[in-house]
């Protein structure tokens, strides 16, 4: 919609009306409302406060129930109208109509005079235009967005070839057997070439990964020692703290098993360091912690990652994780595009974790990443609820059809995961390995196709049922989807019915 400053009321006005005293009769107001069809009668006192209007229709009606007995406008129950000033809002004439649809609102000007009348239709005749116009330039805006992501793809990849052949070029020549023969001014600048290439492949990385992460990223989870990828990742990053004077302490505080895609966490705690480098003052410390923490009766592997430095408000703290946004070091935003922390997010939101950033510290920043599905490998800690009798992964958008289905299918005796779209669900089965899934088809992101298509190709033997209500290509999609459920079921379903369902299916 275009800004409010943009509508003329008096522009969309109907000033065809009459102003009839409170004192007129009944009889003698059918005259001058019925000169001209869809003329409206606005009854006012005569101090001017409008009591109400009606029209010729209102007029036959009140005659007729009047039984030929005269009686003034001001004794009749007229329609309820709103008043408004002629610079009234498009929003403001919105909720007007939004509570009741079919009273008229009477505009007048500054001096007091009315000047005409609106009703709903005619502020949707004009609205109607104004949306279609947003929607082409909504429209224009997306192609526009389309096409910056596939060029930026094209250039990132294109721009990965070299920097390969730049890094093996530069491994190659580093070999002990070479860099004997190098004077330390030219090893100097070959060091530099390395550093340089791998920040620039790191910047092409983590673009590609942007993109990729719209599309939705496809993660593979094991069950990994937290403690060795933590101290992994600071081990490949000490050499680049060290050219700062850095030192990076990592310390364990439990020994944590917890499931994980390796790669794309790896790549969490490699961003989330880096950053605290780049970010952290010459000679500072960074220290790496892990440890268990219980939320909401979850047990969640947390690694926390705190650098001296300006401490980061709770608004600023959500900032980051937008695209293209960068904390306020200016040395640091030499080195970046913004992109790091946006990606960070969407791995930890995939893996169903959560990142709290702040610190308690006026001088101290700290990131802090939770993981679920995680426990202690001595055992000592037991908050995560594990699974007992036959796992069922209930997926729909629909929040209070999964409770609801959810809570039939607990009390008959399975343990239910869920998830609220066809992505987060595949993440759950990847990790938890249910026995049968029953999923919603129509869902926004990954939907049921596209999900069944997922599980048919990692475990073609998991039983999944498709359900939904009636929508236009319903059966045209599943006769045409290459790929059949082992049962489809019509929304709406009752839990017991699909329970001997999933009996059958799991026998």
């Amino acid at each position: 919609m275009e800004p409010e400053s943009h509508l003329d009321v008096l522009q969309i006005l109907d000033t065809d009306f009459v102003l009839l005293p409170d004192a007129v009769e009944l009889d003698q107001a059918l005259g001058p409302i019925l000169r001209k069809p869809g003329r409206l009668g606005i009854v006012q006192s005569d101090d001017g406060t409008i009591l109400g209007c009606l029209d010729s229709f209102r007029v036959a009606k009140a005659l007729m129930e009047e039984g030929g007995r005269t009686r003034t406008l001001g004794q009749l129950k007229l329609q309820e109208t709103i008043v408004a000033p002629t610079d009234v809002t498009s929003a403001m004439l919105i909720q007007f109509f939004s509570e009741d649809i079919h009273r008229p609102v009477i505009v007048r000007s500054e001096a007091g005079s009315v000047v005409g009348h609106l009703t709903s239709v005619q502020l949707l005749r004009w609205l109607m235009p104004q949306a279609r116009s947003v929607s082409e330039q909504v429209s224009n805006l997306e192609q526009e967005l389309a096409r910056r992501d596939e060029y930026l793809g094209i250039v990132a990849h294109d721009l990965r070839a070299p920097l390969s052949v730049i890094q093996l070029a530069v491994d190659y020549v580093q070999l002990p057997e070479h860099m004997q023969t190098i004077s330390e001014q030219l090893q100097s600048f070959i060091e530099r070439i390395k550093r340089n290439s791998d920040s620039a492949q790191f910047l092409v990385t983590g673009l590609l990964d942007s993109l990729r992460s719209q599309g939705g990223l496809q993660l593979a989870f094991d069950q990994v020692l937290y403690s060795s990828l933590v101290d992994d990742a600071v081990k490949s990053l000490r050499l680049v703290a060290q050219q700062k004077e850095q030192t990076i302490v990592a310390r364990h505080t439990d020994e944590i098993k917890v499931y994980l895609d390796t790669g794309r966490i790896r790549q969490v705690l490699e961003n989330l360091i880096m950053n605290a480098i780049k970010y952290s003052p010459v000679k500072s410390q960074i220290t790496v912690q892990t440890q268990l923490a219980a939320r909401d009766g979850l047990t969640y592997a947390v690694c926390k990652v705190t650098n001296p430095g300006k401490n980061i408000s709770a608004t600023e703290g959500k900032r980051l994780f937008e695209p293209f946004v960068q904390g306020s070091n200016a040395e640091a935003l030499k080195d970046g595009v913004g992109l790091g922390l946006t990606i960070v997010h969407k791995v930890v939101e995939l893996h169903e974790g959560f990142i709290e950033v702040g610190s308690e510290q006026a001088n101290e920043v700290c990131f802090q990443v939770f993981l679920p599905n995680a426990s202690s490998v001595l055992g000592s800690h037991r908050d995560q609820i594990q699974p007992s009798g036959q796992t069922i992964l209930v997926v729909d958008d629909d929040e209070e059809i999964r409770e609801f289905t959810e809570e039939g299918l607990t009390a008959a005796g399975f343990h239910v995961y869920t998830a609220d779209n066809g992505a987060r669900a595949f993440s759950i089965f990847q990790r938890h390995k249910p026995q049968l899934i029953i999923s919603d088809i129509r869902m926004n992101d990954v939907d049921g196709f596209e999900l069944l298509a997922k599980v048919r190709a990692a475990s073609p033997q998991t039983p999944v049922i498709l359900f939904s209500g009636f929508y236009a290509g319903l059966e045209r999609d599943l006769k045409h989807s290459d790929l059949k459920p082992d049962l489809f079921v019509d929304k709406p379903f009752r839990v017991v019915e699909l329970v001997e369902h999933i009996k059958r299916l799991l026998s």
